[in-house]
């Protein structure tokens, strides 16, 4: 989608792949926190203008946490994009941690599928899938 599309591609420079899906992890999360895309245009090239000056609006509703980790990831930069290693220890992402009530997360699915019996997050349905009939072939 054009709009997930980053600078570097756009202007046809070479890139690093790993850069480039920051930059549309840092775009998957402005919608999740958002509600709609942080840069749109009725055109792809004023789409591509925009994407490419790098400017876009966060709004108040954002916590101040979220906003400087959504500036790091959506910058027109590449080289200026944190890695992985460095988003993992972005404040905002390890804020229940410092509450004391991050768990396991694998835990946490396996709690949930059991009290519901069925599995309602559909990227976890083949994870359910595969361990039920892991578990039904040992019995």
């Amino acid at each position: 989608s054009p709009c997930f599309t980053s600078p570097e591609v756009i202007s046809g420079l070479p890139y690093d792949g790993r850069k480039v899906d920051i930059w549309g992890l840092g775009i998957v999360l402005y919608i999740m926190l958002v509600g709609k895309l942080p840069f749109e245009d009725d055109n792809k090239p004023g789409l591509y203008r925009k994407i490419c000056s790098g400017k876009f609006v966060i709004p108040g509703l954002v916590s101040h946490s979220a906003k400087d980790l959504l500036r790091k990831l959506i910058r027109v930069e590449a080289k200026s994009r944190p890695g992985l290693a460095e988003i993992n220890k972005h404040p905002w992402l390890n804020i229940c941690e410092k509450q004391g009530i991050r768990q396991n997360n694998r835990q946490n699915i396996e709690a949930y599928n059991r009290s519901t019996r069925i599995c309602k997050i559909p990227f976890l349905q083949t994870w359910q899938n595969k361990n039920n009939k892991r578990s039904q072939a040992r019995s």
